[in-house]
């Protein structure tokens, strides 16, 4: 079974600590949740888990192996959020390829059926979309990636 591990995290930004040596073990096959108050550092601990941003401290391993810029590792983690990490006028068909370039088993004719079942017209830029239906973009994109940790950040808000 596939670990991603946490020891001893810590994340300080301008000398604010943010989160304090944080030690985690999350499995595949599981589904976890991350309850907490606004500001208590859910989405910097998701960034750092998925590489977007470094820990100031600690380690976080993917079977032993640092995660920090190894694209193995990465390519086994994907993390769905607010934060739009794509160019504004990306089409939605664009934002399949682009994380089809990153991700070697995204599912596009997956996501393809799903963007049908949901009325999301392929061809429609993101900005251009509402925010009920951007949401549902970012989601058939997370649900067709076939990472072994797959987090959604705030899913209902994105």
């Amino acid at each position: 079974m596939t670990k991603l591990k946490l020891t001893g995290v810590s994340k300080h930004f301008w000398r604010k600590p943010v989160l304090n040596k944080i030690n985690l073990e999350i499995e595949t096959g599981k589904i976890y949740g991350l309850l907490g108050r606004n500001g208590t550092g859910k989405s910097t601990l998701l960034n750092l888990i998925s590489n977007r941003n470094f820990p100031s401290e600690g380690e976080i391993t993917l079977d032993g192996q640092n995660i920090n810029n190894n694209s193995v590792a990465l390519n086994q983690i994907y993390l769905m959020s607010e934060a739009d990490n794509y160019p504004k006028q990306t089409k939605v068909e664009n934002l399949f390829k682009l994380v089809a370039a990153s991700y070697d088993d995204f599912d596009q004719e997956g996501a393809y059926r799903m963007a049908q079942r949901f009325n999301l017209n392929p061809k429609e830029k993101l900005t251009n979309l509402s925010t009920g239906m951007r949401t549902i973009a970012k989601l058939i994109t997370a649900l067709n990636v076939q990472a072994q940790f797959i987090f959604l950040d705030e899913p209902s808000l994105v």
